[in-house]
């Protein structure tokens, strides 16, 4: 409660003073205006797959994408180019996948798979759009895929209690041995759901501090084309420390890189998520110790 009042203050002094309710997004704006006379260098979708194959992405590969789109000012082309060279690269045997999530968190909200939109950037809501893409049933970490394993993949997230448990797409990218493929969010590690593997996986084990975390019950229903029903997941209670965590993710296999203004990262999501846990066993995690 007490948390909850000082970020009502936080936001509410962010409007007063900065005219956005959150300083964080004031900060990225200025220092983007700023990097904005400084990187220059223009690229179009030719140069963006020769640099994500500087990572190792191949085709075939499963990637995982989050990204930033408003990081892409220097991209000459435009965010269907984006998506469709990406597939192209792929190929028929490749899968791409990006986060689908939405802001529903209330109890009784409906999710449509084809309407509701999705809060992980514009890249990704217009993938969503996109002609045979398939998106996962779940209010609170849905995804999207374009590939061959994308009824794989989307399947049965309906039946996730915890999000990313056994019946949801991030097992799924575990055991297909996927890469986290972020672009435009920064270096390793800033973004990544499949993280997020490892909390299920604690839950699992019935550990009581991750317990605590995931203890409020949010009932939803769905519906898409064909069928309808009602679903519910655990929604967690505590923010995300991203500093805290990458002290002891260093060796954890990955690679930077950046094309003019544009950084980015990948990481396999099996040593990612199985660094996580054996963190997780001795008390350290994404929330800090526990």
């Amino acid at each position: 409660m007490f948390l909850m009042k000082i970020k009502k203050i936080i936001i509410f002094l962010s409007k007063k003073i900065l005219g956005v309710p959150n300083p964080k997004v004031f900060f990225e704006s200025k220092k983007r205006s700023f990097e904005k006379k400084i990187f220059t260098k223009k690229f179009n979708s030719k140069d963006f797959i020769n640099f994500i194959e500087d990572f190792g992405i191949e085709e075939k590969d499963t990637v995982f994408f989050p990204s930033s789109w408003n990081e892409f000012y220097n991209f000459n082309d435009g965010i269907k180019d984006l998506i469709n060279s990406l597939i192209d690269f792929l190929g028929e045997k490749g899968n791409l996948v990006m986060p689908s999530n939405t802001n529903l968190y209330d109890e009784g909200s409906i999710f449509d798979v084809n309407k509701t939109p999705t809060n992980a950037g514009l890249i990704a809501e217009l993938f969503r759009r996109s002609p045979n893409v398939k998106r996962s049933i779940h209010l609170n970490s849905s995804v999207c895929v374009h590939g061959k394993n994308s009824d794989f993949l989307c399947k049965e997230h309906e039946k996730s209690i915890s999000s990313w448990d056994d019946f949801s797409p991030y097992k799924k990218l575990y055991d297909l041995d996927a890469t986290i493929l972020t672009v435009g969010c920064g270096y390793f590690f800033s973004m990544g759901t499949p993280w997020h593997r490892v909390d299920s996986i604690m839950l699992n084990k019935e550990d009581k501090k991750f317990k605590k975390i995931y203890n409020k019950k949010i009932k939803y229903s769905w519906k898409d084309c064909q069928s309808k029903g009602e679903a519910y997941f655990l929604l967690r209670q505590k923010e995300a420390n991203l500093n805290f965590i990458n002290k002891y993710l260093k060796d954890v296999p990955h690679l930077n890189n950046k094309i003019s203004n544009l950084r980015g990262y990948s990481v396999k999501v099996k040593p990612l998520v199985n660094k996580g846990v054996e963190l997780a066993q001795k008390g350290i995690t994404m929330y800090g110790k526990l």
